[in-house]
């Protein structure tokens, strides 16, 4: 017992010792003009702490259930599927991550669809910004954009890669927060010469 007590000691005297030489450093520092601006520092800090554009997305946290009605050209027929939505702020309340579980019909085939998505504003460009995977792909849907308070709307453009098609897709989206119960998420390709609608997701809060 006495060994243990002459380690806790040893050791909360070392801590001390370090705690102390730090403080001697930072001293230092300060003297020399080498210590971090305070003006700075709290612009640092400003930027990186969730601030009032981040509340516009509490609405979306919560579980949701949803139906997407999607198409792969202007042409296609669109095809339609459902399924739940589980959103949360992460990270102390930096972006809300989105879980997406569903069925999805690709050409007459059911298959189950899981997704992941983030959302959140950088304060550095003062933009929203999202990144989407999902199970039926490889690649990242990034994107970004801004608020526009009037219509309760996030619009973003962002690009993401086609296996399909070869190569890089272009697109516009619009997240609009209809009322505390309900969200609509529309995207249009832009990649062409012609911009069509290529999915509307029509999202209902569950009760």
């Amino acid at each position: 017992m006495r060994k243990l007590a002459l380690t806790a000691i040893a050791l909360c005297f070392s801590i001390f010792i370090a705690a102390s030489a730090q403080a001697d450093e930072h001293k230092k520092m300060i003297k020399e003009g080498h210590a971090p601006d305070p003006a700075m520092m709290e612009k640092i800090q400003k930027m990186t702490t969730p601030g009032e554009a981040h509340q516009v997305l509490d609405t979306l946290v919560g579980d949701w259930d949803y139906t997407v009605s999607f198409k792969m050209s202007p042409d296609a027929p669109a095809q339609e599927s459902t399924g739940t939505s589980e959103n949360k702020w992460v990270l102390g309340g930096r972006y809300v991550k989105q879980k997406v579980s569903g069925m999805m019909d690709m050409h007459g085939q059911s298959m189950q669809f899981e997704g992941i998505g983030l959302m959140g504003h950088d304060n550095v460009k003062g933009k929203y910004n999202s990144v989407w995977i999902d199970n039926m792909s490889t690649t990242m849907m990034v994107s970004d954009g801004a608020y526009d308070p009037a219509t309760k709307t996030i619009k973003e453009d962002g690009q993401f890669f086609c296996a399909l098609r070869g190569g890089e897709v272009s697109f516009n989206s619009t997240l609009q927060i209809v009322d505390n119960d309900h969200l609509v998420y529309t995207m249009y390709d832009t990649t062409g010469d012609q911009s069509f609608k290529a999915m509307e997701i029509k999202y209902t809060r569950k009760k």
